[in-house]
């Protein structure tokens, strides 16, 4: 029996994806493990390593597991662990059945009758047990609140993959699975820009997969940001071919550290191919695939309506997309974050930072968990080029206040709250005392390499898993 929990241990690493639908899908806890003390305490540290915001539901790799459990070797199997879920799964009834009918025959010696309540509620809590729950039991959810408040406290409130931007830190909890997240502005506003800077973001402080859905731009185009963001260079000097030395230098050191990375991790920075334009479950099944965590479309109006089977920019089929990328962040519990373009007519009608001025459809307002209102100008007392982020739709959070990032790639780092452009007077919402007062971590600027983090503005105290 202990062979075969061993096993199951080792065939989580083979497949990755059916690994996590073993544990999840038959209902596998370490209590289930307790014949076997070794998988049992290999168990509970597989599970607290995917609840780290850093792999954010990600199994740790075989290596990992050598390393932490070097005097427990792994046997080899010719199963998959959906299989051997099932039998670990079937010997844990057997053991706990034969208890149960060992007491019932204790208890029918004196009362039948009791005797058969007990097997009758005794059975009904063990198959309960064995049995991933659609339903939740609110009444009985209690002690997983104060695990979670637990877990919030001992991570400073951030049980999210952490923003780059240290004022989002302060007020959420960082990105969830299950969140929806837009970037919406007028054209050319650099929404894909930030989105691709966020997903840099993501790639050097986590081990998470991110899987991206982008039409508007070439496969040239999503490569050279990305990696010029991720290496910290000039995104226009590589684009026009005029790299400094020393910007050379690190892009030579982050394509190698990247590739290292793929060996040892798996790619972690999948763009879907090819030239069709498809809808949200090609974009469910690849993601469930590759084992991303990260969702980026880009843009729901070039994606397929799946209930139509049709394209367009009619606001019904926008609805369905919007809804069927909720789903989809809610039900696989992975991040979603999607750009899409601000409609001018409404903007004008409603007010340019209004919730109405999403562009084709007012839903994906509805839909979204966070919505980054995305806007361009000059500073006027500068003269430097910044974006402003509006926050019209929050979810958990009573209020974000506005504030401006710089314009320069790789560097969007955080600027100043409020927006001074003089288009957008009024609109600047009041900062809580608490954002202020805040020992003065907010609106100070990083001024050396070591602050920037080559231009992402990550803190020291932020784990990194490769980039630090």
């Amino acid at each position: 029996m202990p062979a075969v929990q061993l096993e199951f241990i080792a065939s989580l690493f083979e497949d990755e994806g059916e690994g996590v639908r073993a544990i999840r899908e038959l209902n596998i806890t370490p209590d289930k493990l307790d014949t076997c003390p070794d998988a049992q305490k290999m168990l509970k540290a597989i599970l607290a390593y995917t609840k780290d915001p850093v792999h954010l539901g990600r199994l740790p790799s075989k290596g990992w597991m050598r390393k932490n459990f070097k005097d427990v070797p792994l046997p080899e199997v010719d199963r998959t662990a959906i299989e051997l879920a099932e039998e670990v799964d079937n010997q844990y009834l057997y053991v706990k059945s034969n208890a149960i009918n060992a007491k019932f025959s204790h208890i029918g010696e004196n009362n039948i009758r009791e005797a058969a309540l007990y097997a009758t509620h005794a059975y009904q809590d063990l198959l309960k047990d064995s049995t991933k729950q659609d339903d939740y039991l609110i009444d009985m959810e209690g002690d997983a609140v104060m695990a979670d408040y637990e877990t919030a406290k001992s991570m400073g409130g951030v049980t999210g993959i952490r923003w780059p931007w240290e004022i989002l830190n302060k007020i959420t909890k960082g990105m969830l699975g299950g969140d929806y997240i837009l970037f919406y502005g007028y054209t050319k506003s650099m929404k894909s820009y930030l989105v691709l800077y966020l997903l840099a973001h993501i790639y050097k402080t986590t081990d998470v997969k991110v899987l991206m859905y982008i039409r508007e731009m070439t496969v040239a185009s999503v490569r050279a940001r990305l990696i010029a963001m991720i290496a910290g260079v000039d995104c226009a000097r590589l684009d026009k071919g005029n790299l400094l030395d020393a910007e050379l230098e690190l892009i030579a050191k982050t394509n190698k550290k990247m590739k290292e990375d793929a060996k040892k991790n798996g790619s972690r920075l999948i763009l879907m191919g090819g030239d069709g334009h498809e809808g949200v479950e090609a974009v469910r099944q690849k993601a469930k695939h590759w084992g991303a965590k990260v969702v980026f479309c880009d843009s729901p109006y070039l994606m397929k309506d799946d209930r139509t089977s049709k394209r367009s920019t009619d606001h019904s089929q926008i609805n369905n997309i919007s809804g069927d990328l909720r789903s989809m962040a809610k039900d696989d519990d992975v991040i979603v974050i999607i750009a899409s373009q601000e409609n001018e007519r409404n903007a004008k009608q409603y007010g340019r930072h209004g919730g109405s001025s999403v562009a084709y459809a007012t839903k994906l307002m509805q839909d979204v968990t966070m919505a980054f209102h995305v806007h361009k100008f000059k500073d006027p007392t500068t003269g430097e080029t910044e974006i402003g982020f509006h926050f019209p739709a929050t979810r958990d959070v009573k209020e974000i206040p506005d504030f401006t990032v710089c314009a320069n790639p790789p560097d969007f780092s955080f600027k100043r709250h409020g927006m001074r452009n003089p288009a957008d007077e009024g609109l600047n919402q009041s900062v809580p005392a608490s954002v202020n007062n805040d020992n003065g971590w907010a609106g100070r600027r990083a001024t050396t390499i070591e602050e920037t983090y080559n231009g992402f503005g990550i803190p020291n105290h932020v784990k990194t898993s490769n980039y630090q």
